[in-house]
């Protein structure tokens, strides 16, 4: 089965958390929304800092990590506070290489 692999990026930290890997994109960020509206998360506490990220896949089968070309910017933790329901955010391609 092939995996996504995602990262938060800590714009603060200016770096990348550990990667994890998860099933669907949407997964994730179910995940990465849970932190994003728990009090005891630095993801909660400062949401502008932290941006969620898929950077590839693994595929289980054959051992293989593909890393995606452009990282996919799934978004910023403040825009996965609830209130009253997802925030919402629309995908965007970003060019790392042209960031750093």
């Amino acid at each position: 089965m092939v995996h996504g692999i995602f990262c938060v990026y800590d714009s603060k930290a200016r770096a990348y958390l550990p990667p994890f890997f998860l099933h669907t994109v949407e997964m994730a960020q179910r995940a990465f929304a849970d932190c994003a509206n728990d009090q005891g998360h630095a993801f909660c506490r400062n949401s502008g800092d932290y941006t969620l990220y898929e950077v590839g896949e693994f595929d289980d089968l054959v051992g293989v990590v593909k890393p995606r070309g452009p990282h996919l910017n799934l978004g910023l933790a403040s825009a996965y506070v609830r209130s009253g329901g997802f925030a919402g955010h629309r995908p965007a391609l970003i060019d790392v290489a042209k960031e750093a």
